[in-house]
């Protein structure tokens, strides 16, 4: 994500490889969601390497986000809900994403194929990932952005079919 401000100021990277002429702001490495790669599809880009990173907590990076002084990597779109609504912050690069994360349930091996334990590991799963599954439905229904149009990204447990209705 960027800001009004950031491209009235610096211009916004058309495409991926010009993101490296950006700063960008992402997670300190110390967070658990730190990864330093986007993807698209079959492509790949480390941004370990990138000179202009700025790493801090999600508060510093949506204040520097805000007032214009970097591109935003993995600020989730809760976080900054008002901004995105007024438009003062707006996506860019679409289709260019971290990798997911995993998630994994795990039950007796004697177990595994019990329905009642499968059923049981649906409702986790569909407990954990729902309420981020309904709120990245909604942004993307908002900035009206189809997901036809983002062929590379991993939209899980029939995100793709609940973004078309």
């Amino acid at each position: 994500m960027a800001s009004k401000k950031y491209k009235k100021r610096f211009g916004i990277p058309k495409n991926i490889e010009e993101l490296k002429n950006h700063t960008i702001l992402m997670r300190q490495m110390s967070n658990g969601s730190y990864y330093p790669i986007l993807e698209n599809g079959q492509h790949s880009i480390d941004l370990s390497s990138y000179s202009q990173v700025f790493l801090g907590d999600a508060s510093v990076c949506k204040r520097m986000l805000i007032q214009g002084e970097g591109i935003a990597i993995d600020i989730g779109a809760s976080f900054v809900d008002e901004e995105l609504e007024s438009e003062e912050v707006f996506p860019i690069l679409t289709g260019w994403h971290r990798p997911p994360w995993p998630i994994s349930i795990a039950c007796r091996k004697e177990n595994k194929n019990e329905r009642i334990v499968q059923d049981i590991i649906e409702m986790i799963r569909d407990w954990y990932t729902r309420p981020g599954r309904d709120h990245w439905i909604y942004w993307y229904k908002r900035l009206q952005i189809p997901s036809e149009n983002l062929p590379g990204i991993y939209l899980p447990f029939g995100w793709r079919k609940e973004l078309n209705q």
